[in-house]
C-alpha cells in the first residue's frame, strides 16, 4: 500500500512541474512565435483600449512576415468610445 501512495505522490509531483515550467516560459503561450506559413488567412482586430493590443499587433507582423493574408482593423488611441457606433464597417 505504501508504494501505491508514494506513486500517486510523485505522479502529482511530475504534473506539478510540467505545469509551472509552463507557467514559468511564457513563450510557450505565444501564438505568433509557433505559427507556419500554413496558417489561414486572418483577420485581427483590436480597439484602441485593448489589453492584448501589442500582442495583436506583434501576431498581424509574424502573420505578414510569414506570407499569411492578413486583414486588420486596428482604432487610433485617441478615438472616442461614443464615436465606434456611428462606424458602419459594411
Amino acid at each position: 500500500m505504501a508504494g501505491a501512495g508514494f506513486r500517486a505522490v510523485r505522479n502529482k509531483l511530475v504534473i506539478m512541474r510540467k505545469w509551472l515550467s509552463l507557467a514559468c516560459n511564457p513563450n510557450q503561450w505565444r501564438i505568433d512565435i509557433s505559427v507556419t506559413p500554413n496558417f489561414p488567412a486572418s483577420f485581427i482586430s483590436a480597439g484602441n483600449n485593448d489589453p492584448l493590443l501589442s500582442q495583436s499587433h506583434a501576431f498581424v507582423y509574424r502573420l505578414k512576415k510569414l506570407g499569411v493574408n492578413v486583414d486588420t482593423l486596428f482604432f487610433k488611441q485617441n478615438i472616442a468610445q461614443s464615436s465606434l457606433t456611428s462606424i458602419n464597417l459594411i
